[in-house]
């Protein structure tokens, strides 16, 4: 997309950084909230004998 370093210079990395740091946050949300689905999921199961 960006690909001429001429023509945009250290600019062609903002996209590439804002979806990283979008990435980095996203994952941090995701685990937690993930385990709290499987808990409420498994909400009166023995969680021992699986």
């Amino acid at each position: 997309l960006f690909y001429d370093k001429d023509k945009y210079g250290m600019w062609r990395f903002v996209p590439l950084g804002c979806m990283q740091f979008i990435y980095t946050a996203s994952t941090f949300m995701m685990f937690p909230t993930a385990f709290a689905f499987i808990n409420r999921a498994g909400e009166g199961l023995d969680r021992g004998a699986v």
